[in-house]
């Protein structure tokens, strides 16, 4: 059972190696895609804050946006602030919430990503004394949250499935449709 649980996090871990790769080399560099582009790396903490153990999902969200921050064009400590106050801020509210059904997702959705640019703002207001925040980047808010939502979907189920797989989580229904059946192999 330990073997799983491990190999369960260096999946999660691996996926988001390649969602970092996502966000940052190919949604970044091709202007045709780019205000169209999901934030990967937001929908993998949203997840681990709903539906993991705190110790666990705390440590995996460090490291991953450690890995995120490094890549990013903001200054290092920012993004991984900004990420770790959003984790713990879903955990508590995932306690006092049971999250079941495709309308809660998205309004969590919804208010992570809300909560994420303006924690954003403010940190680099108070450590930087810049904003980013204009109309440009204002209107391209609407098509990101579009496509966070609908990424949501995806991502979700391809995590939930992994922890069915590997044995983290024993629940056999999927939280959007319905029974998940897994073949026996």
């Amino acid at each position: 059972m330990k073997f799983n649980k491990y190999f369960n996090i260096f999946i999660v871990i691996t996926l988001s190696i390649i969602s970092i790769i996502i966000n940052t080399v190919l949604f970044k560099f091709c202007p045709s895609i780019n205000k169209f582009s999901p934030n990967l790396i937001l929908l993998i903490i949203i997840y681990l804050a709903i539906f993991r153990d705190i110790y666990e999902g705390a440590g995996l969200v460090f490291f991953i946006s450690y890995l995120y921050s490094l890549h990013s064009p903001s200054f290092i400590g920012g993004v991984l602030c900004v990420h770790m106050i959003l984790f713990f801020i879903l955990s508590i509210i995932s306690m006092h919430i049971y999250v079941k059904g495709i309308k809660i997702v998205f309004i969590i959705v919804t208010g992570a990503f809300l909560g994420e640019k303006i924690l954003i703002e403010l940190v680099l207001y108070f450590f930087k004394n810049s904003s980013v925040l204009n109309w440009l980047v204002i209107r391209n808010f609407l098509f990101e949250l579009l496509m966070d939502l609908l990424f949501s979907l995806v991502v979700f189920d391809i995590l939930r499935r992994l922890d069915l797989y590997t044995g983290v989580k024993k629940e056999k229904t999927n939280f959007f449709a319905g029974p998940i059946y897994l073949r026996k192999v």
